[in-house]
């Protein structure tokens, strides 16, 4: 039998609305897979319960606060540059 990860993610709102969300996948020899599989499923639950992502993906690298703040600042930057590109 293969190794497999579930994963279940559940949410009540303050109306009393219940969501959830539930996946099952293979656990890769290489866990940045799993890891993947992980934040875009996460992501599909966060954008059911209302937040407003616009990316597939979230990113699952375990870093500290000094990584944190230099790869946002990187991304916000890149993001900008795109934008004046016309989003190439």
């Amino acid at each position: 039998m293969e190794d497999m990860i579930s994963i279940k993610f559940e949410h009540t709102d303050e109306e009393g609305c219940y969501f959830s969300s539930e996946s099952k996948f293979k656990v890769y020899e290489e866990y940045c897979g799993t890891l993947d599989e992980l934040g875009k499923s996460f992501n599909v639950f966060l954008k059911q319960i209302g937040y407003a992502f616009d990316k597939d993906y979230i990113l699952m690298k375990s870093i500290d606060i000094e990584e944190y703040e230099v790869l946002s600042d990187f991304l916000e930057e890149y993001r900008r540059q795109k934008s004046k590109r016309g989003g190439e």
